[in-house]
């Protein structure tokens, strides 16, 4: 199984089974099928007499993103998936020529995008989704279907589990929820789509399925993990976005120990996921920080302690600022790692780094020695600008407990050095998450000042 004809006959020849759900229903395998050939039909009567056959779906319903996704493929039509401010009406996209859209019967509506530049990109291009957009704004990358299909195979290998179901609050047009979504069919499995904001859902679906398996960003995770029903037993977590840090692993473990954790290392520009490492009881803590095992379409090499990742899903190149700027041999991820007792580690990313009263601080790196001090709650750092000393770092946490800034303090000399440690604390209710989940530090750092300082 190869390419998206392999997934197509791999369902055909499949029973019948529940693929997807939302809060706007259910759909089984075989009527995802009919759902694709209604499609191509639509998008063979809408684009008959266009000579660019590309489109950006303005839509974020996997019940009728995904058939759409499908048939837009199998009709040799470039599709852009689209962005959260675009979905949200605040951004524009030039990267195709046509948006498609539904209307409240569900019918495909095209209309031209204004926004749209021809820019000279390899024929080959099926598919474009963005980067997270963690270090500025989403970029385009530019795809070729087929480099998912290899990426799923490969981690549906290295989950070995089949016919399960798993929860998932991510986006359906998010790299990884479409990673998800084809390691779904390849295993046969069901995947629940539920609203970030929807706390709820862990305790209803897990009612119904103790089993269940949880997707997500790991503050999430560990966020939703209080709403879990005492009957829980979730075959697996898989974190997706953010990395998995050691304290989010042993929480887990405490409160479900005959579980699996799959945390991974994943890039939009290699298709999904790159690094995979199963934790479980079993597992000795000093590899929770392990950044794990590269899947066999995958190469890497370290340069300066910088991650370089290559692989045989590299992505073609980025489409940025209405230019194509092509891909290098070896991907610079921008991640900084070296290797520690358990392995291969994250140390921070290179645009992490910050000058803080003449010293270099990485923030990530910082909330990683931190974490494991503050285990049932949500830590973030956030440099925040500063004539005097370049930068000021402030401590923010979400909480349910009530601390004294002495008392933290205390902890954090702990593990931090002198100059490491934070300037300002602060509570805050509700953290704010960019384009795939990762945390939005600049919007915080911007409302910093109408946080509740710790005294």
């Amino acid at each position: 199984m190869k390419t998206l004809d392999d997934l197509i006959k791999h369902l055909e020849a499949s029973e019948n089974f529940t693929l997807l759900s939302s809060d706007q229903g259910e759909m089984s395998s075989h009527e995802f099928l009919q759902q694709v050939k209604l499609r191509e039909i639509e998008l063979e009567k809408l684009l008959k007499n266009k000579s660019d056959k590309s489109i950006i779906l303005n839509n974020e319903n996997p019940l009728t993103f995904y058939p759409i996704v499908f048939a837009a493929l199998k009709n040799n039509i470039c599709i852009c998936f689209p962005t959260k401010k675009f979905i949200g009406g605040e951004e524009q996209i030039s990267f195709a020529k046509y948006i498609l859209s539904l209307n409240e019967q569900g019918d495909l509506l095209l209309k031209d995008n204004v926004s749209f530049k021809d820019i000279k990109m390899p024929k080959q291009t099926e598919i474009i989704v963005f980067s997270s957009g963690s270090t500025g704004t989403p970029k385009g990358i530019a795809h070729i279907n087929n480099n998912f299909v290899l990426n799923a195979i490969s981690v549906h290998e290295v989950l070995n589990i089949k016919q399960y179901t798993s929860l998932t609050f991510l986006k359906p047009y998010l790299v990884s929820a479409y990673c998800h979504f084809l390691v779904h069919i390849i295993s046969r499995s069901t995947l629940y789509f539920r609203d970030f904001s929807d706390t709820k859902a862990i305790s209803e679906l897990g009612a119904l399925d103790p089993e269940i398996g949880v997707i997500g960003a790991p503050l999430h995770l560990v966020s939703i993990l209080k709403a879990a029903p005492q009957n829980l037993n979730p075959k697996y977590f898989f974190s997706s976005g953010d990395f998995l840090h050691f304290s989010h692993s042993k929480l887990i473990l405490e409160l479900f120990p005959k579980t699996n954790i799959f945390k991974v290392y994943g890039l939009a520009e290699l298709a999904g996921r790159f690094f995979i490492k199963k934790i479980n009881k079993q597992t000795p803590e000093i590899e929770f920080d392990h950044i794990g095992e590269n899947l066999d379409i995958h190469d890497f090499k370290l340069n300066d302690n910088q991650l370089f990742v290559k692989s045989k899903s590299l992505f073609f190149g980025y489409l940025k600022d209405n230019e194509f700027l092509p891909a290098e041999d070896y991907h610079p991820t921008g991640d900084l790692a070296g290797y520690g007792a358990g392995g291969l580690e994250l140390q921070g990313r290179e645009s992490d780094e910050y000058k803080v009263g003449g010293n270099k601080v990485g923030i990530k790196n910082l909330e990683k020695k931190i974490s494991p001090l503050f285990p049932e709650d949500q830590v973030i750092l956030v440099p925040t600008p500063n004539p005097l000393f370049g930068n000021l770092i402030s401590f923010v946490i979400k909480t349910q407990n009530k601390y004294e800034k002495a008392e933290i303090v205390i902890k954090l000399r702990t593990v931090l050095k002198k100059y490491e440690i934070p300037h300002q604390f602060f509570y805050i209710n509700d953290i704010p998450y960019g384009q795939s989940f990762k945390i939005d530090r600049s919007q915080i750092a911007e409302k910093i000042d109408n946080l509740v300082k710790i005294k």
